[in-house]
């Protein structure tokens, strides 16, 4: 009977999956002296100097992939607002889907266009949408809770305009505070979520800035985190305020490493090199507890089985790259030793199931 109850344990454990680290959409905005004119180029200084975020999602999925929309986003802030540009690359400019031109027209998602959200509380819970086509013609819409919405509202003094050139068309955009709430300062961190819809390829395309983020997932929003004036990030604040927002296990590549956390109200800043050194370690403890099941196995036939396959993620591992310290590619390189730990992780389990059920 213990056996039977232990065989049943075991085979829990061995479908439980490890946590799945989360990636945090985070973008830094800093502020600006000389705000851009506004008229869809994004040729002034400001965007010389802003952030470049490129990394995008599949629209509409639970675990998204990289979305296939070549997308580049760009966020500055003044005393009197919030700026965003927009670059979106497209091979077939001359096949944009532009039908709307009245402004909070329904339809405005069914062409090529952008949505932001904002949500200057942080909360999750409301925020502001902006849509913008191709065509600078705009629409907005206001949620408070989950229960009110306002899809009348209209911002006052938000405006956006358009540009398109040979490989990409742009958007460039202003919102004063007062259309968003409330004004930002320094070391805050509102939600925030970038959407794009494309239509050139005859069929619809879709990718969010946030993994999940869209007008029905606020609590999948990315964070806008506001800096002051110098060039140095203060990652300690950043990593305390999202670890008391964010359940673990998550990872944000910020500066020149990663903000890790494995345990509630905890992160820690690592470098890209030390992170990927980290989960090089874990793969390769998790070749040894493999090791140490296969040394308890006496059928062997399994044991031979089991080793080509040990074997195999063995070999994916020895192939990987560690020597990558660019904090977005480690990601990538961080995430597949991951994988390969958590398949180990299952051989072990099954190895360890094989060896009681031979004993049975």
């Amino acid at each position: 009977m213990w056996k039977k109850l232990l065989l049943a344990i075991l085979i829990a454990g061995s479908s439980a999956a490890l946590a799945q680290t989360r990636s945090i959409a985070f973008y830094v905005a800093r502020p600006v002296e000389t705000a851009p004119v506004i008229d869809g180029k994004l040729d002034e200084a400001c965007w010389q100097q802003a952030d470049l975020a490129t990394t995008y999602y599949e629209y509409w999925k639970p675990n998204p992939a990289r979305g296939v929309l070549n997308t580049a986003m760009q966020i500055a802030y003044s005393e009197r607002g919030l700026y965003i540009g927009i670059t979106n690359f497209d091979e077939e400019l001359d096949k944009l889907r532009v039908t709307q031109t009245s402004r909070d027209a329904a339809g405005l998602w069914q062409d090529d266009c952008a949505e932001f959200y904002v949500d200057a509380s942080g909360s999750s819970i409301g925020y502001c949408r902006f849509v913008v086509n191709a065509a600078g013609v705009i629409g907005d819409t206001r949620k408070i809770d989950g229960a009110v919405s306002e899809p009348n509202w209209n911002g006052h003094g938000w405006q956006a305009r358009t540009w398109i050139g040979e490989d990409a068309w742009t958007i460039e955009a202003f919102f004063p505070w007062s259309d968003l709430g409330r004004p930002a300062a320094a070391g805050d961190l509102w939600r925030f979520c970038h959407v794009r819809y494309a239509w050139t390829t005859g069929k619809f395309q879709g990718v969010t800035w946030s993994p999940g983020g869209s007008y029905a997932r606020a609590e999948d929003f990315g964070y806008l985190y506001f800096a002051d004036g110098g060039a140095t990030l203060d990652t300690t604040r950043i990593g305390e305020i999202l670890a008391n927002r964010i359940a673990p296990p998550w990872s944000l590549p910020i500066g020149e490493g990663f903000l890790l956390s494995t345990e509630a109200g905890r992160a820690i800043y690592r470098q890209a090199a030390d992170q990927i050194e980290a989960a090089w370690s874990d793969t390769t403890t998790a070749v040894a507890n493999v090791n140490q099941e296969l040394a308890k196995l006496t059928d062997e036939k399994a044991a031979r089985e089991f080793t080509q396959r040990l074997e195999e993620l063995q070999g994916r591992a020895d192939d990987i790259d560690r020597s990558i310290s660019e904090p977005l590619a480690a990601v990538a390189t961080t995430r597949s030793l991951d994988t390969i730990t958590q398949e180990l992780d299952d051989l072990r389990w099954q190895i360890a199931i094989a060896a009681l059920l031979a004993t049975l």
